[in-house]
């Protein structure tokens, strides 16, 4: 903010040296000229996608005094001097700076009043009294004058609005920062503009605005300014596990109970005298929100449902939640940059299995305006629940180009190897597959099921999952085969950066070769290993037979997301 500041005192002095050598206005050559002002900061821009696209923040340019230019006989152009505008005479006339706007131009005479000053005099006081804060290192004054006259002119923005101009910003795509925003104002007035953007600045206590002063030169010259403002973002995180471990991402199985935590950070409320801040929250089908489980903390500390907050719970077709606050600043422990924390619980439902991964995705909306109802938004963040399915696939190899689909074989799904199996609910069959998901808690009329038997296709799909361990134990072989004598250890592993992509790795895979002479028995496999991204690829699996050779399959193609028990070469 230092050099911000440092750089504004710079555009100012530059000013200020234009319009010291005040000369009499030719009648003949007095022009009024146009230039173009460029506005980029970091945070004037907030990226997003699709139905999410980006944000631009709103920037205003208000001028303060009109440059006075003479055009000279060799076709130059050269400035002459400012004049305030007289929209901005009430405010340096106000008794907080009047005093000093005298002092300041040596106008010593105690008849002259803020009731009867000459305008050029005033406007030749204020250019004076603006130059001694530009003096020395010391910008503390300068900073002080752009954020009284920002909220001033907020006050007073019905009769400033033949000299503001109001533009939004947009994504600066040649910048690095992809946070980078870029308001152009063009044919804009010649002179000296205050600049600020919207409201809702976050920063540290003392930074209540981020208001500069730009001079907007002559035709066909630019003026580029840079300004830093943060504004309230919402960052959303779910613990799986209910452990206080949380992430962006995460997995859990039907049933499951989740929580969500959604992170802010207490704006800058300095020119507010009420504050209105709505985190809005919208779940997905599959998730089922607990009405008894939201809390809210500022600072550390929870704060009271009846006297800070209200909430809006999801009901029947709106899936969307609400906790705002009646007033911000009344709330203890609101001090800018401190931490507010909504938690809330929701349980995975069978729904889940059909918008994969279940998705929550919360906004912020603001008050952005200290002189009005207005409010901003906040760009959107998302937290995806995963679920997972296991793809059985029963086949037997008849000779080394073609397989046969398997009926009849029975299988249950386990937590532990010799637990109970897990229950299951029957869904409609899917391109020759029978489909099955985990029983939920919310499926009281549904009548599960906890064996599955493989039909003509040999195909069964089991949806629902959460990451972790699973032994699928076969409890019938088809008609003239042997069941596997252990069962199939399936670990489901998520990608370490994107829960859509996993990894099964299956152990204890009971392997048969069917040739001429029968169905040969080779043993139980260490461990088969296959990767899946989405696409579907290429496995072969090695073994080692009870002779002690090695064995190697066929090269087959295994789809997305296929279970590696129950395979038969």
């Amino acid at each position: 903010m230092k050099h911000i500041k440092r750089a504004a005192a710079l555009v100012l002095a530059v000013m200020l040296s234009l319009c010291l050598s005040l000369t009499a206005f030719a009648a003949s050559g007095d022009v009024q000229k146009t230039g173009t002002l460029t506005v980029t900061g970091s945070g004037l821009w907030i990226p997003g996608e699709g139905e999410n696209a980006g944000i631009g923040k709103k920037v205003t340019a208000i001028r303060m005094f009109t440059a006075r230019i003479t055009e000279g006989d060799n076709g130059t152009d050269d400035f002459d001097s400012y004049t305030l505008d007289k929209e901005w005479k009430s405010f340096f006339t106000d008794a907080s700076r009047f005093s000093k706007v005298k002092q300041a131009g040596g106008i010593t005479s105690e008849t002259v009043t803020a009731d009867n000053i000459a305008d050029s005099e005033l406007s030749d006081a204020v250019v004076a009294y603006i130059k001694t804060l530009t003096k020395g290192n010391d910008d503390s004054e300068l900073a002080a004058l752009a954020h009284d006259a920002q909220k001033w002119a907020r006050q007073n923005a019905a009769d400033l609005n033949s000299l503001s101009r109001t533009e939004p910003a947009a994504s600066a795509n040649n910048q690095t920062d992809v946070t980078m925003g870029v308001a152009t104002f063009e044919n804009l007035t010649a002179g000296y503009y205050l600049v600020y953007p919207e409201g809702g600045s976050t920063g540290s206590n003392n930074r209540a605005t981020d208001a500069i002063f730009a001079n907007v030169p002559k035709t066909g010259a630019k003026t580029d300014v840079k300004i830093k403002s943060i504004f309230p973002t919402v960052d959303k995180t779910v613990s799986t596990a209910n452990d206080n471990n949380y992430a962006d991402n995460g997995s859990a199985q039907v049933g499951d109970t989740v929580t969500f935590k959604l992170t802010a950070k207490v704006p800058d409320m300095t020119d507010y005298n009420t504050y209105k801040f709505v985190f809005h929250d919208t779940l997905s089908n599959g998730l089922a929100f607990d009405a008894n489980s939201v809390k809210v903390t500022v600072a550390g500390a929870e704060v009271d449902k009846d006297t800070a907050y209200t909430v809006v719970e999801p009901s029947g077709a709106s899936k969307e939640l609400t906790v705002t606050f009646k007033d911000l600043k009344t709330v203890t422990g609101a001090d800018t940059g401190a931490e507010i924390v909504v938690t809330y619980t929701a349980k995975i439902t069978k729904d889940a299995v059909k918008d994969n991964p279940a998705k929550n995705t919360v906004y912020l909306e603001y008050s952005n305006d200290p002189s009005s109802d207005g409010t901003g938004k906040s760009n959107p963040d998302v937290s995806k629940v995963y679920t997972y399915q296991i793809d059985i696939d029963k086949f037997a190899v008849t000779d080394q180009n073609t397989h046969k689909q398997l009926a009849g074989a029975t299988f249950e799904l386990r937590a532990t190897a010799d637990g109970t199996a897990i229950e299951l609910v029957k869904e409609t069959t899917q391109d020759n597959t029978l489909v099955y998901h985990i029983k939920g808690a919310d499926e009281t009329e549904a009548t599960p099921v906890t064996e599955v038997t493989t039909p003509d296709t040999g195909k069964i799909t089991i949806k629902g999952l959460k990451v972790g361990t699973y032994y699928l134990v076969e409890t019938k072989a088809p008609s003239g085969y042997n069941k596997l004598t252990k069962p199939v250890t399936i670990v489901i592993t998520p990608d370490a950066t994107d829960f859509s992509k996993f990894t099964y790795l299956c152990q204890n895979v009971l392997l048969f070769i069917v040739a001429l002479h029968g169905i040969v028995d080779v043993g139980d496999t260490p461990h088969l290993t296959v990767h899946f991204a989405g696409a579907p690829s290429a496995v072969r699996i090695d073994f080692i037979n009870r002779d002690g050779l090695l064995h190697r399959s066929r090269d087959f193609v295994a789809a997305p997301r296929s279970a590696c028990g129950g395979i038969f070469i």
